[in-house]
């Protein structure tokens, strides 16, 4: 619960109450994530820091064995 709280502040994520879940709450957080261009910019943004890194993955497994 406490992680989603953060990405749901960091405008990341929306959040869902898994007990009790609907079709319908389902189709309105996956319409919120899809229409709400701020919500799409910061994951881009996330999306782009978390794959910039300074070496390749097969670089650092190589680095470090």
């Amino acid at each position: 619960d406490l992680n989603i709280n953060r990405y749901v502040s960091a405008g990341l994520a929306v959040s869902l109450e898994i007990l009790g879940i609907q079709e319908k709450d389902i189709s309105e957080a996956v319409n919120t994530a899809l229409n709400t261009p701020t919500l799409q910019d910061n994951v881009k943004t996330m999306s782009r820091l978390f794959r910039d890194q300074p070496m390749s993955a097969i670089d650092t497994a190589v680095f470090w064995s």
